[in-house]
C-alpha cells in the first residue's frame, strides 16, 4: 500500500484555471452534470453562497469554489513544461486570472470511480465557464480544457485513462540509458512506480507501464515486493519495493525492465 496517510473518505481535487471570475449558478453547473452522467447519482441538497457550490451526488460531496487569485504559477511552472501533449500550455496558463478549486469527498467502492465523476464534473464546469487549463495536482499534470473534455466523453469505469490523472515520464541517464518515474499514483493509495535504468526505447518503457498502470487503478490490486508484471502471460518484468531514487524516505515499485 502506500506511504501516505490516506483516508479512503478523503477529498480529491482538480483546479480550472480561467480568465474571469464569475462564478457558474448551481442550476447550470447541475445540467451541465446530468448531461455528462445522464445515469449518474441525482445531485441532492444543493447549496450556493459566497463563491462556493456544494451538493450531494450518491454517497460523495461535492465543493466547488472560486477563487479570486490565479493557481500559483511556483505549482504550475513545472507540469506546464513538461506537458508535451499541450505545446502551448505556458502560454496559455501563465497569465490567467483567477481559479475554481473542485472537490470530491465521501466513502466509496473504488478511488477510480471517485476520480471518474470528478473528471466528468470537472468537464462539466469547463463547458460553461472561460476555462484556460485544467490542472490535475495529484498528478502534477495541466491539460487543454477542449481535449479534456473530449477525452471525458468517453470515460467509464470499463475505459478508464490513466494519463489523465497520472504522470508517466521518460527521462536520460547521465550514461544514455533510460530512466521512468509516475507522479499520481499515491491518490490511487499505490506505490509509484520507477525504473532507474533501461535500454529500452521510450515507447516500450511507456507501453509497459501505462499497462501496468492501467491495471493497478482499474484493479486496485497491490503489487508484492518479488512479484513480476508484463503485457502478455510469457512476459516477466521483475518488481521490487525499493527506496525512490529521488525520495529515499518514500518506497516505490521498481521495474527491472533492462
Amino acid at each position: 500500500m502506500s506511504e501516505s496517510e490516506n483516508d479512503p473518505s478523503r477529498a480529491i481535487v482538480a483546479m480550472l484555471a480561467l480568465n474571469s471570475e464569475k462564478m457558474p449558478k448551481p442550476s447550470a453547473v447541475v445540467n451541465a452534470l446530468k448531461l455528462r452522467l445522464p445515469d449518474g447519482p441525482e445531485p441532492e441538497d444543493i447549496e450556493g453562497e459566497d463563491g462556493t457550490i456544494t451538493f450531494h451526488l450518491g454517497s460523495w460531496i461535492a465543493a466547488i469554489s472560486m477563487m479570486p487569485v490565479p493557481i500559483p504559477w511556483s505549482e504550475l511552472e513545472g507540469p506546464c513544461a513538461t506537458a508535451w501533449w499541450w505545446p502551448d500550455a505556458t502560454d496559455e496558463m501563465r497569465h490567467h486570472k483567477n481559479h475554481i478549486i473542485i472537490a470530491l469527498m465521501g466513502e466509496d467502492e473504488s478511488l477510480l470511480s471517485r476520480h471518474i465523476v470528478l473528471s466528468q464534473l470537472v468537464a462539466a464546469i469547463a463547458t460553461i465557464t472561460d476555462t484556460v487549463g485544467v490542472y490535475w495536482g495529484a498528478g502534477g499534470l495541466v491539460h487543454e480544457p477542449a481535449e479534456f473534455i473530449e477525452q471525458c466523453d468517453d470515460l467509464t469505469i470499463e475505459n478508464s485513462l490513466p494519463h489523465l490523472w497520472v504522470d508517466l515520464r521518460v527521462e536520460e541517464n547521465d550514461d544514455g540509458s533510460l530512466c521512468f518515474f509516475t507522479t499520481g499514483l499515491d491518490a490511487f493509495d499505490q506505490f509509484e512506480m520507477e525504473i532507474e535504468r533501461s535500454n529500452q526505447s521510450a515507447e516500450e518503457i511507456l507501453d509497459l507501464c501505462y499497462s501496468v498502470v492501467h491495471y493497478l487503478i482499474s484493479s486496485g490490486a497491490q503489487i508484492q515486493d518479488g512479484e513480476s508484471v508484463g503485457r502478455t502471460g510469457e512476459e516477466r518484468v521483475p518488481v521490487t519495493h525499493r527506496p525512490s531514487k529521488w525520495d529515499a524516505d518514500r518506497t516505490v515499485l521498481s521495474l527491472e525492465f533492462h
